[in-house]
């Protein structure tokens, strides 16, 4: 599982953690940059190294605090609802996402388009394919397995990381994203019920 620095950042900074998961992510972004001591515009990558390498000082950690609060009162003020404002830019991406897809879908059926469709299926089979293949291997022959260097397994992890991409794209062109949509529901729930508990 990949490394999730928002969910570290939001277990400290709710109200921070929560911007960063929709329209307000930029600013949550240049608040906690000032908050870690680095230069603006570094992004979310120095933020990241620095929350991965265990580096969050009690300073830095008392800023982020600081910088919640100070946000946390902002939008007091200004009347903003972070969770409704989270759910309607979620709502708008889908709108966008599924008008794109329908929009995709009315010129492959206009022009009688086949390419959709053999791309999907490379992509698909691509992954299983890859997937079996890696675990005949492992289980195979795992004396070779254990002599690939760690630059290989990143190359596999790279097209194997592509490929899974891909083929969720493929699926959702063709089956929808309810499955996504109810995944994100899911977390905008989780945050509203970790602001209401501060």
């Amino acid at each position: 599982m990949a490394f999730d620095w928002k969910q570290t950042i939001a277990a400290i900074a709710p109200t921070l953690g929560t911007m960063l998961m929709g329209p307000l992510a930029g600013t949550a972004i240049t608040a906690l940059e000032s908050a870690f001591g680095l230069a603006p515009g570094s992004g979310q990558d120095a933020i990241t190294k620095v929350v991965q390498s265990g580096n969050m000082t009690p300073e830095i950690i008392s800023a982020v605090r600081a910088a919640d609060q100070k946000h946390a009162e902002l939008m007091k003020q200004m009347d903003i609802d972070l969770v409704k404002l989270n759910a309607s830019h979620e709502e708008t991406m889908a709108q966008v996402d599924a008008a794109s897809a329908d929009s995709a879908r009315k010129r492959q059926m206009d022009l009688k388009d086949h390419t959709p469709e053999r791309l999907a299926y490379f992509m698909i089979g691509g992954f299983f394919v890859l997937s079996t293949a890696q675990l005949v291997a492992i289980m195979g022959w795992p004396e070779y397995i254990s002599k690939i260097p760690p630059e290989g397994w990143l190359i596999v992890g790279n097209i194997s990381g592509y490929l899974v991409a891909e083929a969720k794209q493929a699926a959702t062109y063709f089956l929808g994203s309810t499955a996504s949509s109810k995944g994100k529901d899911a977390t905008i729930q989780a945050q509203a019920t970790a602001l209401n508990a501060e």
